[in-house]
């Protein structure tokens, strides 16, 4: 595979017209040990490289998401002193938090839920993780529980015709500090409510964090090795699209092409979490592509927007 590294915002230049160089060799990164300061600021990059700031949104906000239809973002910040999931309009205007609940400690006590809001495909519900994972109406009202089991679930995702949502759960090893476990899977469960059902054919230890396609025939994954994979949504034709290695989050391209992911750029933020670069691969060539900029944890995994453009919680020093 080739990496391309992109030293300027426009996306047309991330999507074709950069010099490659190779995977193992890598865009230059800072050490480990590297203290970052900055500052968070949600951006939305268009296509055209043109990069929009948006304004309103609570300087602590993680786990934004953009509503289908571009109106609205979600997103988890500290309210009342525990983390609770709120809205605001695109524009900034209207910020509301709309949850009351309980903060579940995840990960050794270093992650707090709720967690990964995300919005349904028709834009009335909001899916979450809380230890479990939740539905509830856009406006709050309406939460349910729709799982139960044993171990920790996290990162649920919408099929795009609403009526299922696939989310890892921790199995019975306790979570890391990044949140990950070797006996993670993944599973789906109707969003109506219902029994959660395994999402494959075959065992798959230490797979996380999947995401459906646009035309809801595959689901993307972390897999055991670090790397990125694919897999049909009954379970088979299982297939690597990232060389292993610390990929975490991926998300698909409107069209189903590519795929956008985050991952470990060596430096810290000011707070001590890892910075995560995006990446996007060609699921076709195999061809992967930087996005400028960087994120703080994979919480703030970057989405890809029906426009065209990225949504991007972008972490500047």
């Amino acid at each position: 595979m080739v990496l391309l590294g992109v030293g300027a915002f426009g996306l047309m230049q991330m999507l074709g017209n950069s010099t490659p160089i190779s995977e193992t060799t890598g865009a230059p990164s800072a050490s480990p040990s590297t203290s970052v300061v900055g500052i968070t600021q949600p951006v939305i990059v268009g296509p055209d490289g043109s990069v929009q700031q948006l304004h309103g949104i609570p300087v602590d906000a993680q786990s934004l998401n953009m509503s289908p239809d571009g109106s609205q973002i979600v997103f988890v910040a500290d309210h009342g002193g525990s983390p609770q999931i709120g809205t605001i309009g695109v524009d900034g205007s209207g910020l509301r938090f709309i949850t009351q609940v309980a903060s579940v400690s995840i990960a050794k006590g270093t992650l707090h839920g709720p967690l990964t809001p995300v919005w349904s495909p028709d834009g009335s519900r909001i899916a979450f993780s809380n230890g479990h994972i939740y539905v509830m109406d856009a406006d709050g009202t309406g939460l349910t529980q729709l799982t139960s089991v044993g171990g920790v679930d996290q990162w649920p995702t919408w099929s795009p015709d609403g009526s299922t949502i696939a989310f890892s759960n921790s199995g019975f090893s306790p979570l890391d500090d990044n949140a990950q476990s070797r006996t993670m899977t993944i599973w789906t469960v109707p969003a109506s409510g219902g029994i959660p059902r395994y999402a494959f054919t075959q065992r798959c230890d230490g797979c996380d964090m999947p995401a459906y396609s646009p035309d809801g025939t595959r689901i993307a994954f972390v897999n055991g090795a670090g790397g990125i994979s694919l897999m049909d949504t009954n379970g088979r034709n299982g297939l690597g699209v990232s060389p292993p290695g610390a990929g975490f989050v991926p998300r698909w391209s409107p069209d189903g092409s590519s795929l956008v992911y985050v991952r470990s750029g060596g430096a810290h933020a000011q707070d001590g979490g890892p910075l995560l670069r995006g990446y996007v691969v060609n699921i076709s060539t195999g061809v992967i592509h930087r996005i400028p900029g960087s994120v703080d944890r994979a919480q703030n995994a970057v989405q890809w927007l029906p426009t065209g453009g990225i949504l991007q919680n972008r972490y500047t020093g």
